[in-house]
């Protein structure tokens, strides 16, 4: 049996457990309840730890270790963002001549894909906008780890005839794109 799998039928044998002492609890009356209340405890503490063992952790600090060079071509507003995220992680920015990765942002590309169009009565429009990231990464010998890579962001607006759609999207998936590229990194530093 797999660890995985042991460590399925651990959690249902404990929520097995903690059914029993519930309907124990009802039958049985405040002795039953002193046992409940005594084993709460340990039930959670046990579920927490196989959680833990089974390698589920939520995510902290960037695992970029090194430094980084970034370079971009005509995206000042991206790059100020992939910067300043980077940054709030703990990433320590040097020359390209000093640093252990070489992040190269190519091109980026917006689009947007209409989900549902007007109609007689209304000029509002749902659409699907889609930011595209290309990028390079390269070790510090110039070797390509990543040559002309792509990362996706997408989210659903709502637009009509007035008003254009929030600016704040576009920040928004900006910075979904420097996350994901961020972790990308941190895949092939370790």
């Amino acid at each position: 049996m797999s660890r995985i799998n042991k460590q399925a039928l651990a959690v249902q044998t404990l929520l097995h457990a903690w059914y029993e002492m519930s309907f124990t609890a009802v039958t049985l009356g405040w002795h039953a309840m002193r046992i409940r209340a005594f084993f709460l405890p340990v039930i959670i503490l046990s579920l927490a730890f196989l959680l833990t063992a089974c390698g589920f952790q939520l995510r902290g600090k960037a695992p970029v270790s090194g430094t980084v060079s970034l370079a971009s071509t005509g995206m000042p507003q991206l790059t100020q963002i992939v910067r300043s995220n980077w940054q709030a992680q703990g990433i320590r920015f040097v020359s390209e001549k000093d640093s252990d990765y070489r992040v190269r942002l190519l091109k980026e590309t917006n689009n947007r894909y209409i989900m549902t169009g007007f109609n007689s009565s209304s000029s509002t429009q749902q659409y699907q906008v889609v930011e595209t990231l290309y990028f390079s990464i390269l070790d510090k010998k110039g070797k390509y780890l990543v040559k002309n890579g792509n990362l996706t962001a997408s989210a659903l607006a709502t637009q009509n005839n007035t008003q254009q759609y929030n600016p704040d999207l576009i920040e928004g998936l900006r910075s979904q794109l420097a996350n994901q590229l961020l972790w990308r990194l941190g895949a092939l530093s370790s």
